[in-house]
């Protein structure tokens, strides 16, 4: 997996929806609904992977990377990179977030895409539902998070699954190739 930062914007991102609210999943909700402990197995919370330090800006920080995530079977997360800003104050609070997925989608199902979200210390702090990204889906959504109090030091990681079900793996997995994310700050 080869990961970079940049500072300019991903022209086969676009075009980008209006700024939509994700919903929020604290770490409470992830022991109880999410991630239930199965079978006696004592499950760990979430750590972030692969780190990409993102380039700040004017704005907030904004990073991209290439990636090889296939999704394989059905309803499992699937861990892309984790993206987090080089240098940025814990003070400022995220006002939004905008994220790009480029994928080749064999399977012909939207993609859903989870925000996990971690401190500054790596620390996970709750799951943004980052909705769904497809062949016929918007390449960037812009989501509005400011209510949530988020720093701009947040990091976070992408996963992604297919919802269904039938057979045990997906006949034509779809691959995520590329992740565009891009923070902005309030002022």
């Amino acid at each position: 997996m080869t990961h970079t930062a940049t500072s300019s914007t991903q022209s086969s991102m676009e075009p980008t929806e209006q700024s939509l609210k994700p919903l929020f999943f604290p770490p409470s909700d992830y022991w109880q609904s999410v991630r239930p402990v199965e079978h006696g197995r004592n499950e760990r919370l979430p750590l972030p992977s692969e780190i990409v330090e993102c380039h700040p800006s004017v704005d907030g920080w904004k990073g991209f990377a290439t990636c090889n995530v296939c999704v394989t079977a059905w309803n499992n997360d699937y861990p892309g990179p984790s993206f987090r800003a080089r240098h940025i104050s814990t003070l400022s609070i995220i006002q939004k977030i905008k994220i790009g997925v480029t994928s080749t989608d064999h399977a012909r199902r939207p993609i859903q895409a989870t925000g996990y979200l971690f401190d500054h210390e790596l620390t996970f702090i709750g799951l943004l539902d980052f909705r769904y990204f497809g062949e016929h889906l918007p390449r960037t959504i812009e989501f509005n998070v400011e209510e949530l109090g988020l720093p701009l030091s947040t990091v976070v990681q992408l996963r992604f699954q297919l919802n269904g079900g039938g057979t045990l793996q997906v006949p034509t997995p779809p691959l995520v190739s590329s992740i565009f994310v891009e923070v902005y700050r309030c002022f």
